[in-house]
């Protein structure tokens, strides 16, 4: 099983070179590197210079399906927006953060650990809640976790409940059958900020629904406990956030080019569970048999319509790893910090077509 680490969010850096260009999409070294070092799978191949390539035509698979899941129009889910808005949330979150702590110290020449990095970050925090305060109407909360906990059949001991396990406290299904459920009260106001906006129930659900916040369905009292601790969680959050806007930091190019990287890879998720037939992103394994072949279909015929360049002189000299790493975000435990790329090394139909059909630049 991979080893499993937390990092912080990268310093920003000056634009890096392209090792690849996949019609109007590109590949930069820096997306390259942290996404081969952060794909378990790649351990199988000792040849860390096969393991590159094979890598990098996954990546190139990827952006040409997410170009064309634009152009079929295919439905983006009021789901999936969610999901990019949290992406793009914790995105700059993590750039607050380099910027205020990570900077500053390595500026200093201090060793920021995750002690010094929690230690100081909590300073600023501190600093800026000064003055805030939220409203959370008691009848309110205690209205949706009571439907919650009808809804999801919670009572005094519901261990004996199989569920199964979800990086987001709330599944696709769980987050419908909410919603379907909670209709009449979805447009409610729960939650009220200073600054005269607020959060409806729907809102929290969305949120409940893609970000990475934990709920105890054990029992009443636990879920009422990590239902109260998540909202506090994300109404925190919600004030870093709006902190880091006034700055500046949700146009920085760190944060922009980390939402377009997660954009991508939904929608080239969203076309291949069209060709496989797959109902989500856990199904998404290497195809086979009828899957195969629509697949290597697709992907063939795009390489015949859009360019693809690799600049090998760069792809060459980029130094990797091959440590077969999970890895996680600092600040939100629980996501990984770059997306899993689509499991292509083994479809020697497009290993072959890519090498054939490629501008080496």
């Amino acid at each position: 099983m991979p080893a499993l680490v937390v990092i912080a969010a990268c310093a920003k850096k000056e634009a890096p070179p392209v090792v690849a260009r996949a019609g109007s999409l590109t590949i930069t070294a820096e997306e390259f590197r942290r996404r081969f070092e952060m794909a378990p799978r790649l351990q199988q191949f000792k040849d860390i210079e096969q393991a590159k390539t094979l890598f990098l035509n996954s990546l190139i698979a990827e952006k040409l399906l997410a170009q064309e899941a634009v152009k079929q129009r295919l439905p983006e889910s009021p789901r999936l927006h969610t999901f990019l808005e949290q992406i793009h949330r914790e995105a700059t979150i993590e750039a607050l953060f380099n910027e205020k702590v990570a900077k500053p110290n390595r500026d200093k020449n201090a060793r920021l650990d995750r002690e010094i990095a929690a230690a100081e970050f909590m300073k600023y925090f501190q600093t800026m809640m000064v003055g805030k305060k939220t409203e959370v109407p008691p009848a309110r909360f205690k209205f949706l976790t009571e439907r919650l906990e009808e809804i999801f059949h919670i009572g005094e001991d519901t261990t004996a409940m199989v569920r199964k396990l979800n990086p987001s406290p709330l599944s696709a299904g769980e987050f419908s059958q909410a919603g379907q459920s909670l209709e009449a009260n979805l447009d409610e106001t729960l939650v009220s900020f200073d600054d005269g906006s607020d959060w409806t129930i729907k809102e929290i659900l969305q949120r409940l629904s893609v970000g990475m916040y934990h709920l105890d369905f054990s029992n009443r009292k636990k879920f009422r406990l990590s239902l109260r601790e998540a909202l506090l969680m994300m109404i925190e959050q919600e004030y870093v956030y709006k902190n880091a806007v006034r700055e500046g930091l949700d146009k920085a190019p760190e944060v922009t080019a980390e939402v377009a990287m997660w954009r991508e890879n939904a929608l080239a998720q969203l076309l291949v569970q069209r060709l496989t037939s797959a109902k989500n992103d856990a199904d998404l394994q290497a195809p086979t048999g009828e899957h195969t072949e629509k697949l290597a279909q697709t992907l063939l015929a795009l390489a015949d319509t859009h360019a693809i360049e690799i600049n090998q002189e760069v792809l060459r000299n980029l130094q990797v790893s091959n440590a077969g790493l999970l890895v996680l975000k600092k600040h939100f435990p629980g996501r990984m910090v770059t997306p899993l790329s689509l499991p292509l090394e083994h479809l020697t139909v497009w290993q072959e077509k890519v090498a054939a059909k490629t501008t080496h630049k």
